[in-house]
């Protein structure tokens, strides 16, 4: 049905069971939580809007007892920009030591997102997105 709604019945992997759960699998091991796809022709004007969908996305905003706070909880990185795809692949990496014991672990407690524009071209990304999106609602009967 999902297939029907989201155009993802053109893709063979939805066909059965196992090709559904790959593309969870292979989601969660990358670490995709969501995509967000904005295609067709409006990707050519990217020096147009983005820097005002950057700008929206990390501005403030306040309470009417005048208090400031980030708009976005995690902090946005414009992922076409090389630096700062560095800064967002790297992350705030730390050691933590793991009470009771001489091991440790990687940790990193930033919350991030990434923006950038596609590469695929508009009926893969879209295609992406819809595949995102379906798992998503399947994980939610599954879960």
């Amino acid at each position: 049905r999902g297939g029907t709604v989201l155009y993802t019945a053109r893709c063979p992997e939805f066909r059965d069971d196992a090709g559904v759960e790959r593309g969870r699998q292979v989601c969660e091991e990358i670490g995709i939580s969501g995509l967000v796809v904005i295609g067709g022709g409006i990707t050519a004007a990217r020096k147009y809007f983005m820097p005002a969908l950057l700008r929206e996305l990390r501005a403030e905003t306040g309470t009417f007892g005048g208090d400031r706070f980030p708009r976005m909880q995690m902090k946005v990185y414009d992922l076409d920009d090389e630096a700062q795809f560095a800064q967002f692949a790297r992350g705030e990496q730390r050691e933590l030591k793991v009470y009771g014991s001489e091991r440790t672990v990687s940790y990193d407690p930033e919350k991030r997102i990434g923006v950038m524009i596609s590469r695929l071209g508009a009926d893969r990304a879209i295609s992406a997105g819809a595949y995102a999106f379906a798992l998503n609602e399947l994980d939610k009967k599954v879960g």
